[in-house]
């Protein structure tokens, strides 16, 4: 997964998206200029599935294939965040909403040294010390299906 930021985000927005790309593995791309369509296409780029896009109260989710992309129809809603995360990757992922975020995440069980336990509105980041790095609180949230892109090139 690719993580960068909605347009014009705030400095704490950025923060929070290199912090969230950390602890789960994924390269934050800064977003700058970039249209969703330049960041659909790096992401291509560089072989990734998701594009994640993190705004001051939301990470919303790109599906990224050869030909077209779409949002996702789920987003997590960010109630809060404590926490400096840590440089690593995923684990596992547990908990009632590890379904959920296995899909939006487009993560594929690799190995890793995080593992994020999720449900009842916490997201928790455990290090393979058993310390927690980070915590989200957050909600899933749905909206009306999207349409497909397609592929511009």
């Amino acid at each position: 997964m690719l993580v960068s930021t909605v347009r014009y985000a705030a400095p704490e927005t950025r923060k929070f998206a290199r912090i969230f790309s950390a602890s789960i593995g994924s390269e934050y791309v800064a977003r700058g200029k970039k249209t969703v369509e330049g960041l659909v296409a790096l992401s291509r780029k560089k072989g990734e599935r998701v594009l994640a896009l993190a705004s001051a109260h939301e990470i919303s989710f790109i599906s990224v294939s050869v030909s077209n992309w779409e949002w996702k129809n789920e987003s997590i809603g960010i109630i809060s965040y404590v926490g400096e995360g840590i440089d690593s990757e995923i684990e596992s992922i547990s908990g009632p909403d590890a379904a959920k975020l296995i899909s939006l995440f487009g993560w594929a069980g690799c190995g890793g040294e995080i593992e994020i336990k999720a449900g009842n509105g916490i997201m928790e980041f455990i290090s393979e010390e058993g310390k927690k790095v980070l915590e989200l609180r957050y909600e899933i949230r749905k909206f009306a299906g999207a349409e497909a892109h397609e592929r511009q090139d």
